[in-house]
């Protein structure tokens, strides 16, 4: 890539990986979806000076922190935020507060969520379900006419491989929390709010560029935690996923 731009992406890309300890090889690949947004990217680095640049980036971030820092801050973007995207009030701090605990601490939550409303019955008929529309579906492609056999075959063996995540992981079940406590050991947060955003981003970015050594393993329950109410099929996994289950 850097033969095509002016800005060295590959060494940018070199140093913020080596923030977290990981070193990118030659042998890397790099999937570029949009390579011409890049070049125009370098043109505005080549045309604009190192201050304005560092500037665009420092305002870019406050732009978006402004939500975590108190109230004097946030009411001078209310304005804005009342003429860009035509809101004219700001959810409580309870929901907010609220919303931020799940989105970072989810799968803590759900332990006690799954301890207080957890219902067995919910999640053995959800196995149950997507048990019996597998088998029908099974059957539907062992008597089709159309498919020729390689291609049932592969079908049928794909079929079998879905993996259903239902409700919760198993440990969120149990009295052990080994697991949560390994999931959350570096969550070691103080009374300054804005320090403890600061300091999620960058055990979200770590967590993030690490995964790119580490091993694919299907059977992990994924980022999305028991108190997402949703239900998807995610085609690069083969799972379906039905995290919240349970009725309040």
């Amino acid at each position: 890539m850097a033969t095509s731009t002016s800005f060295d992406f590959t060494n940018y890309l070199r140093q913020i990986y080596s923030l977290s300890n990981i070193n990118l090889n030659d042998n890397d690949v790099v999937s570029v979806s949009e390579l011409e947004f890049l070049r125009n990217a370098s043109l505005i680095i080549d045309q604009s000076s190192s201050r304005l640049i560092q500037n665009y980036f420092v305002w870019r971030f406050i732009m978006a922190r402004v939500a975590n820092l108190p109230k004097r801050f946030r009411s001078i973007q209310d304005p804005f935020d009342e003429a860009f995207r035509g809101t004219s009030a700001q959810r409580p701090r309870s929901i907010i507060c609220g919303n931020f605990v799940n989105n970072n601490m989810g799968f803590a939550l759900s332990k006690l969520y799954i301890r207080q409303y957890f219902d067995e019955n919910a999640r053995n008929q959800s196995l149950e379900m997507i048990n019996s529309i597998r088998n029908v579906f099974l059957d539907m492609l062992k008597n089709s006419t159309w498919m020729d056999e390689t291609s049932k075959s592969r079908s049928i063996e794909k079929a079998l491989a879905i993996d259903e995540k239902i409700g919760y992981p198993e440990y969120l079940g149990s009295t052990n929390t080994l697991e949560l406590d390994k999931m959350y050991q570096e969550y070691v947060f103080n009374t300054s709010y804005i320090n403890n955003i600061l300091k999620l981003l960058t055990i979200k970015s770590n967590e993030s560029i690490r995964m790119l050594r580490d091993p694919v393993d299907r059977k992990a329950w994924g980022p999305s935690p028991p108190t997402t109410v949703n239900a998807f099929y995610n085609p690069p996994t083969n799972q379906i996923s039905k995290e919240n289950i349970f009725e309040i």
